[in-house]
C-alpha cells in the first residue's frame, strides 16, 4: 500500500515558540505510534471503547472502523483544552485514521463534576475561532485549499465552521464548534453539553 507522511508544525498563539506535530502514515503500527507519541512528550491513556466522533463524514470510506481508540494527551500543549491525539483501529489492528482534538470531550471527563471549567467556556468564542484559523492556515500550506468549506451558525453562544480536503487516498476534515451551552437533566444533578472543540480528523480511503 502507498504511504503518505505529513509533518505539520503548528506555532501556538498562546506560546510563541511552542510546537505541535501533526503526522499521518497510512499503515501505522501500534509500536510506531507509541514511539512517535513518546517523542512528543505525550501521556498514553491506553485504549478506550469510544466511538469515532464525526463519523458521518467518513462512513462512505471506513464503515468497519473499530470503536477502540488509542488516546494520548500532549503534555506540552498550551491551548485550553489541551491537545489529545486519537488513533482509530480497524478489525485488522491497523490504524486507519487519527484525530487531533482540542476539547474536554474525552472518556474520563465528566461534565457534572467539572461545571466551573465549563462555565468559563462561555467567554472563549474568539479563542476557539482563532485556533481554527491558525490550524486552517497550516493545513492550507501543507495540502492546499480545502475542497469545501461551510459555516453552520454564528451566535454569541454558538459558532461552527468546517473545512474538508477530499483526495483519492484520504479525507481530512477540520472542524470548530463553539457550543458552551450547558444542558441540565431535569430531576437529576447530571449535566450535558458545554463541550466546544477544534478537531482535525483524517482517514485513508
Amino acid at each position: 500500500m502507498k504511504q503518505l507522511i505529513f509533518v505539520l508544525m503548528i506555532s501556538s498563539s498562546c506560546s510563541a515558540q511552542e510546537k505541535f506535530n501533526f503526522e499521518f502514515e497510512n499503515t501505522h503500527s501500534y509500536n510506531s505510534i507509541i514511539q512517535f507519541e513518546k517523542q512528543q512528550n505525550s501521556i498514553n491513556t491506553g485504549f478506550h471503547y469510544f466511538r469515532v466522533s464525526m463519523n458521518s463524514y467518513f462512513i462512505d470510506m471506513v464503515p468497519t472502523v473499530d470503536p477502540y481508540t488509542l488516546i494520548f494527551q500532549r503534555k506540552d500543549d498550551s491551548f485550553t483544552p489541551g491537545l489529545s491525539t486519537w488513533y482509530f483501529f480497524d478489525s485488522d489492528s491497523i490504524c486507519r485514521g487519527f484525530q487531533y482534538n482540542w476539547s474536554f470531550f474525552a472518556p474520563d471527563f465528566n461534565q457534572s463534576e467539572n461545571l466551573p471549567i465549563l462555565e468559563k467556556e462561555f467567554s472563549r468564542k474568539k479563542e476557539y475561532r482563532l485556533k481554527y484559523r491558525e490550524v486552517l492556515g497550516v493545513l492550507k500550506s501543507l495540502i492546499g485549499q480545502p475542497t469545501t468549506t461551510k459555516k453552520a451558525g454564528n451566535r454569541s453562544d454558538f459558532y461552527a465552521e468546517m473545512a474538508t480536503w477530499d483526495f483519492p487516498l484520504f479525507r481530512t476534515i477540520l472542524v470548530v464548534q463553539f457550543d458552551p451551552r450547558i444542558i441540565e437533566i431535569p430531576g437529576t444533578e447530571i449535566i450535558n453539553g458545554g463541550l466546544s472543540t477544534v478537531t482535525v480528523q483524517t482517514f485513508m480511503k
